[in-house]
């Protein structure tokens, strides 16, 4: 045997046994033992991370990976020789491997090339025109999850930004991107909600490029303009959390499922692992897009429509395991600092993504549903929803005739979904299927286009013509919905009104009290406009006079917002509160103090 594999079995024996006994040294012990011994290790011999919290969530995996470790390390010992033969092995193997992997990404990037000049330029235009679709909706008033996404994660240091999970409203990745926009573009509303924007923007492309694999030209045109134009995707397009990432990752990586479905190409295989674990660093809904994605590739598999790339047959599931547990790796790898900092009851136990009870379930979804297809077609003509609902159906009906896989993507979201719903028993908010929207619209565009293939066949003139005329349609729907919503969404919101509004009355003394929903949009714009966070502070202080925010909409009383957010209620009078501004569907009140209660709990003045 080789020198160098005697040094790297001896390395490796060591390492396993050394690494193991540690974890199982460390993790017997109970906390204050383990704690002593691990702030040793602290220049400050203070490890301030290895808390008790941190101690119960890591203690049983790192006890069960020790006694693996340990096992391997004792089998290296024994099997000397053959683990000497596994190193001389991968010595030749991984240099094969990588230029393999080199001569892969080289294929997959070059296996578009069949694209014309005036079909680039197409493309480029409509995604131009879903850009300038989403500018008028860029400055409308902050809504109330991006403004706690902005003010509790995202301004935050990375440190803290990226391991606090105490609520799903952070989305991990998106709000990485963010906490970089912020600090090189400010934070006024447009540099918050331009990592939503730009994903936003590249769906245009990317469902082209899906449907242009799953269909034909035309209808990825007509998928292009209709993801271009379609209201909900510019609404969320210009709203700061991560679900337009979510919309546009499905996108890439059904693109990627559809090529290796035909080619085993690692670099194609890779990708779909990182980009999935990408999808779950965003937001862990990503469960939805990407089971469905491997369901089909699945059922793919079953039915026999897989690539002559796989032989033995057998391979293609090899490479979804290989895909699939990258993804895993890297999901666990990118939320340790969670795991580690917010604990593991954070993101597995948190309460606002717990399983509902199957009654509630089953009571919750149909309404669920209802609100979901309103979000979907609002702002929508009733003529060209009727129109997208008769290409869904016949996406159906033509499918043998119009694509060229044999398994419909829509039946593996039914195999997909109707068991993970029934265990995972969610609160189906219409937020979490935005991902999915998308792929619902490159059907919908499939079976318009259809007809017009089937019953000319043999030339594309008149599907061209169809596809020309739906996409002006749609385009122009999409430039009126632009021109009638854009400038009333891009007024001054009520909240905003109201912080400007206190900017020029605010005095010492002065409180304001204002709860959800309003209350995450003050915070951003009472920062925006560097305001002093004191007149937020309402508890445990003397004040002059409070100011209270109510919401119509949301039946508030301004006794009800000061229990909810204010000072203790004895400390204020509420037969003083009077209306001193509306602004939209708020309302602003002035409250005396209660002197004699303030006197009382923090001395006379």
């Amino acid at each position: 045997m080789k020198k160098a594999n005697v040094i790297l079995w001896a390395a490796l024996s060591a390492g396993l046994l050394l690494a193991g006994g540690l974890a199982l040294l460390l993790f017997l012990l109970p906390f204050p033992a383990a704690r002593l011994l691990v702030d040793h290790l602290a220049r400050d011999h203070h490890m301030q991370r290895f808390s008790a919290q941190f101690y119960a969530a890591v203690r049983l995996p790192s006890l069960i990976l020790g006694g693996v470790s340990i096992l391997a390390g004792i089998a290296c010992l024994i099997f000397v020789r053959r683990v000497q033969v596994y190193f001389t092995v991968l010595g030749s193997a991984i240099p094969r491997a990588m230029h393999r992997l080199a001569a892969d990404f080289t294929r997959l990037f070059t296996s578009s090339s069949h694209l014309s000049a005036w079909l680039i330029l197409a493309i480029v235009g409509l995604t131009l025109s879903a850009l300038l679709a989403r500018l008028p909706f860029l400055s409308r008033p902050m809504q109330h999850d991006e403004s706690y996404t902005f003010v509790t994660f995202a301004s935050a240091p990375f440190k803290e930004a990226l391991s606090d999970y105490n609520l799903p409203n952070n989305h991990l990745f998106h709000t990485l991107l963010v906490h970089i926009s912020y600090v090189l573009f400010g934070d006024s509303p447009w540099a918050v909600r331009l990592p939503a924007l730009l994903a936003g923007v590249l769906v245009v492309p990317a469902a082209y490029g899906l449907a242009r694999r799953l269909y034909n030209r035309q209808s990825a045109m007509l998928a292009a303009a209709l993801t271009a134009a379609a209201p909900v995707l510019i609404s969320y397009s210009t709203n700061a959390r991560g679900y337009t990432i979510l919309a546009v990752l499905t996108l890439v990586i059904w693109s990627l499922g559809t090529y290796v479905r035909q080619r085993a190409n690692s670099a194609a295989w890779l990708f779909l692992g990182i980009l999935g674990a990408l999808g779950f660093y965003t937001v862990p809904v990503f469960l939805n897009p990407y089971g469905i994605l491997f369901t089909w590739l699945l059922l793919s598999f079953l039915f026999g429509n897989i690539g002559p790339d796989y032989q033995p047959r057998g391979r293609f599931l090899v490479w979804m395991f290989a895909a699939g547990t990258l993804t895993v790796i890297l999901t666990t790898l990118l939320y340790l600092p969670v795991f580690s900092v917010s604990g593991l009851h954070a993101f597995f136990g948190n309460s606002f993504v717990e399983s509902l009870s199957f009654n509630d379930f089953r009571q919750t979804f149909p309404g669920r549903m209802v609100e979901t297809w309103q979000e979907w077609t609002l702002g929508v003509s009733p003529i060209l929803t009727g129109c997208l609902v008769i290409g869904m159906v016949f996406s159906l009906v033509f499918h043998r005739r119009t694509s060229g896989v044999r398994v419909p993507t829509q039946f593996a979201v039914v195999v997909w979904l109707a068991p993970e719903l029934l265990l995972q028993r969610p609160n189906p908010w219409p937020k979490i299927w935005l991902a999915l929207f998308p792929l619902v619209l490159i059907w919908c565009a499939a079976g318009w286009i259809a007809p017009w293939l089937v019953f000319r066949p043999g030339t594309s003139r008149l599907a061209n013509r169809a596809a020309g005329l739906s996409i002006a349609v749609v385009l122009a729907a999409g430039a009126v919905y632009c021109l009638t919503a854009g400038p009333v969404a891009s007024q001054t919101g009520p909240v905003e009104q109201s912080v400007l509004y206190l900017r020029s009355h605010l005095t010492a003394g002065d409180v304001v009290v204002v709860s959800p929903p309003d209350d995450a949009p003050t915070w951003y714009y009472w920062r925006y406009y560097r305001l002093p966070e004191i007149y937020l502070q309402t508890k445990n202080q003397r004040f002059q006079r409070a100011y209270v925010l109510i919401n119509h909409p949301f039946d508030q009383t301004v006794e009800q917002v000061i229990r909810e957010r204010g000072p203790d209620i004895g400390f204020v009078r509420l037969d003083t509160a009077r209306l001193v501004q509306s602004f939209g569907a708020d309302d602003l009140y002035e409250v005396a103090p209660n002197n004699e209660a303030l006197d009382k709990a923090f001395g006379a003045q």
